[in-house]
Parts: structure tokens; C-alpha cells; sequence
């Protein structure tokens, strides 16, 4: 897992530094106060080089979790709106005249300290990879990749995925033997779910995935589209993070198209997931009863769960605060404002 992250001249951020991360973290904070810029500056920093391929990492990276990517032909149309209305507002006060710096920094193998800084040079964006020192703050960085690749990082936005895309992922489970696996974190949040199948119905375009949920005699399988928000949800989000082998998870507004009583099965279910395949999470929340039934859903791993407190500060412009299951509790007992 990651300990700690540095952020420099990115976004709201002049100068902030978040430590000690958990293997789940949750961000809260007001608006427009960089809770979703934090998700974007992890996943800069897990990129060898975001901008080396503009057809796939450049449109990925616009509409990761603000919906700013532009369709355009590649190689045949320019995109000068991405430039203007994305790109440059990367960097603090939109001042492309600085070097935008961002680090994670690990004392776990076999993961390695990430650092990705970039700058415009003219028109042009350049990014280079390098190493953070054991002082956050400190470090260098240069046109050589780190000796570790990226450990690979899966995002889920605030608009949910094709459950097309989400059949295609399930059947690469299938593919690897990992069928049950999968239903026994599904279970978690839906208990009656005993069996997954993809199929494609006869005289139908595409694949769906069905569930066995003990329906009547003949137990008819029901789409997974039917199943509730957080079931459907997680289900597209297990599979990417099975077949795909993601050490870090970013999802923006957790709680988003969840009732208030499936957010805590959905995070019991993510918590063991995490802890299995040794995942790191961070998400973003503006909700109370979020952060409330996380904090109840580790209280038996309390040391992976964490609070991300952001808040503007005269000082610095926007400070972390990291509150751990005792902070919590303190803050619930006594009504602070957490979120």
C-alpha cells in the first residue's frame, strides 16, 4: 500500500501533503475543495506517462471522473477545446508556468515510490517519471521510467458503465475460474444471489449477465440490470478489479445511486475484497451516513479505515486532516461535522 501522497501546483492544490494513508480512505470536505482532485492526482501519479499515447490516455484521463473528454477523430481533427477547457486547468490558478509535481510514497514491496511531474513547454505537455525521497517534499525526476511499473489503478465515476461492458468482464472471470469468487463478494451485499451466468438470449444483440436468486420453483435467472443499485454496481467493479489485477481503487461519490441502507453492505463487501486481494481505496463522499456505516463496517479492521478531512486553511489554501477509527468515533459521539 501507498503511505503517503504530496501534491504540488495541481488543481486547488499549491502545496498539500495527505499522510498516513490506510488501505481504505475516505475523502470528505466541502464543495470545490478538491476531494475529486485528489482521485485524478493519484491516478497522474500511477501513469508511466499519461500523455504518450493522446488517442487513448489523453481522452481517458479528460473523462476519468468530470465528463470533459472531447470525440474527435484522431490523426484528423485537433482538439484545441481539450487544451483550454481540461489541460490548463490542471495546473494551481491555471498557471502553466509551473511544474506540476505528484508523489506517492510506499514502504511496502513490491511497490515503489511514484512520482509524476509535468509542465507545458510551449504547446506542448511533457510528463516525466522519477522516485520520491523518504521526506515528502523532497524528490527528483527524470525521462527514465521507475525500475516498477505502475501496479495498475481501475476508477469508478459518478455515472455507472455499460451492463454490456459489464457482461464482457464477467465472462473473462469465467475465463479465469473465478465465478465463485465473485458471488461471494456479491453476496455480501445481496445474500440471495447463488450464481452468475453471461449469456446472450436467442434473437437478442448482446450478452447480459443473469443471476440466480431462488425465484420460484424453476429458479428463473433475473438480469443483473434488475438486481439493486449497489449489486449492480459493484458487480461491473469486482470483475475489472479481478481480471485486470488493479492495486488501487478510486471512486468518486460513493454513495452515489446507493440507498442509505445498501451503502454499508457495499462497503463491507469492498473492505474484504481489499483486504484479499491486497486493493487500495480512496473515495470521495459528501455524505454523513457514508462515512457513518464505512466506520461501521471496518469496526473489526478499524486500522484499515480512515477519514481524509479536507478543509480551506488561511496558510496553506486547502489542508488534509487524517482521521483514523478513533477520531471517528469522537467525531460521531459528539455530532462534529466530518463531512
Amino acid at each position: 500500500m501507498y503511505d503517503s501522497l504530496f501534491i504540488a501546483n495541481f488543481r486547488a492544490f499549491e502545496k498539500i501533503e495527505i499522510a498516513p494513508l490506510h488501505r481504505v480512505n475516505l475523502i470528505a470536505g466541502g464543495n470545490n475543495v478538491g476531494k475529486t482532485s485528489v482521485l485524478e492526482a493519484i491516478w497522474f501519479a500511477l501513469q508511466d506517462n499519461p500523455f504518450t499515447a493522446p488517442e487513448t490516455h489523453t481522452s481517458r484521463a479528460q473523462a476519468l471522473f468530470r465528463r470533459s473528454a472531447i470525440n474527435y477523430a484522431p490523426h484528423t481533427q485537433s482538439p484545441p477545446d481539450d487544451t483550454d477547457n481540461f489541460w490548463k486547468w490542471l495546473f494551481f490558478q491555471k498557471d502553466t508556468s509551473r511544474q506540476i509535481s505528484i508523489g506517492l510514497s510506499s514502504s511496502a514491496a513490491p511497490l515503489n515510490d511514484r512520482l509524476l511531474t509535468f509542465r507545458f513547454e510551449g504547446a506542448q505537455l511533457n510528463a516525466a517519471a522519477g522516485k520520491v525521497h523518504s521526506v515528502l517534499g523532497q524528490h527528483s525526476s527524470s525521462s527514465v521510467k521507475p525500475p516498477v511499473s505502475s501496479p495498475g489503478c481501475i476508477t469508478l465515476a459518478t455515472f455507472h458503465s455499460s451492463p454490456v461492458i459489464d457482461a464482457e468482464r464477467v465472462n473473462t472471470v469465467s475465463v479465469i475460474n473465478r465465478d465463485d469468487e465473485l458471488v461471494t463478494y456479491l453476496k455480501l451485499i445481496d445474500p440471495r444471489i447463488s450464481k452468475l451466468k453471461y449469456l446472450k438470449l436467442p434473437g437478442h444483440q448482446h450478452p447480459y449477465v443473469y443471476a440466480d436468486v431462488g425465484l420460484g420453483k424453476g429458479k428463473e435467472l433475473i438480469p443483473a440490470t434488475q438486481l439493486g443499485q449497489g449489486t449492480a454496481r459493484m458487480l461491473g467493479l469486482f470483475a475489472s478489479l479481478m481480471t485486470e489485477r488493479a492495486r488501487v481503487l478510486l471512486i468518486d461519490e460513493f454513495e452515489n445511486g446507493l440507498q442509505h441502507d445498501a451503502i454499508g453492505p457495499v462497503w463491507s463487501a469492498l473492505g474484504k475484497f481489499a483486504r484479499d486481494n491486497d486493493v487500495q481505496i480512496f473515495a470521495t463522499t459528501h455524505s454523513y451516513e457514508c462515512i457513518a456505516a464505512a466506520h461501521e463496517a471496518f469496526s473489526d479492521n478499524a486500522e484499515d479505515f480512515a477519514v481524509i478531512k479536507l478543509r480551506p486553511d488561511p496558510a496553506q489554501g486547502i489542508a488534509a486532516f487524517v482521521l483514523d477509527h478513533a477520531n471517528i468515533d469522537v467525531a460521531i459521539e459528539t455530532e462534529m461535522e466530518i463531512r
